[in-house]
């Protein structure tokens, strides 16, 4: 019979997410083993920098394993806009080739960063302002054919009322005469 490999995930949060500060994390997880499982762990990256929390060391090597584990994340030092990507590991217990490792799908956690935020919202407003620019400028171009076609029109209109000015004063003055 042949050792296969374990399988882990992570049940919830089964998402990223964002924190206002720095707290606590319940993470809920299920793996199994065909030969029983040695350790879960959580392992984690901050800014290049690994690290691993030992969850569970079960000693009676047990095939299937679930719970709930409560990671304090105010252990970690973080600080706004400090992001944290982390998954499940699990461990076989095969004590002749060595133990085999699964991984859960990898989440990310952040802690919210105002200074972030705000420079978000004004590359936002940089961007709609650009985009208003542009329609504007769309809109004139556009419209500008309008605009001398009506001033083609209000000048030979008022070429023709200044001509009709001058027959005017001219037959006014002939009865005059």
């Amino acid at each position: 019979m042949t050792d296969e490999f374990p399988f882990v995930e992570i049940a919830s949060p089964a998402k990223d997410q964002e924190f206002e500060e720095a707290g606590v994390l319940p993470i809920e997880f299920a793996g199994e083993d065909d030969f029983g499982i040695s350790e879960v762990a959580i392992a984690y990256s901050i800014a290049g920098t690994n690290g691993r929390v030992k969850i569970i060391a079960p000693d009676d090597a047990r095939k299937k394993i679930s719970g709930t584990y409560i990671w304090d994340l105010s252990a970690l030092d973080l600080q706004p806009g400090d992001e944290v990507r982390y998954y499940i590991e699990i461990l076989d217990n095969d004590t002749i080739s060595g133990p085999k490792k699964a991984v859960s799908k990898s989440y990310r956690l952040s802690i919210f960063s105002p200074r972030r935020e705000h420079t978000r919202l004004v590359n936002l407003q940089w961007e709609l302002m650009d985009r208003m620019v542009a329609v504007l400028g769309d809109v004139l171009v556009r419209d500008s054919g309008t605009d001398e076609k009506l001033e083609r029109r209000k000048a030979h209109s008022g070429r023709n009322g200044r001509h009709h000015q001058t027959i005017g004063r001219n037959h006014n003055g002939a009865s005059k005469r």
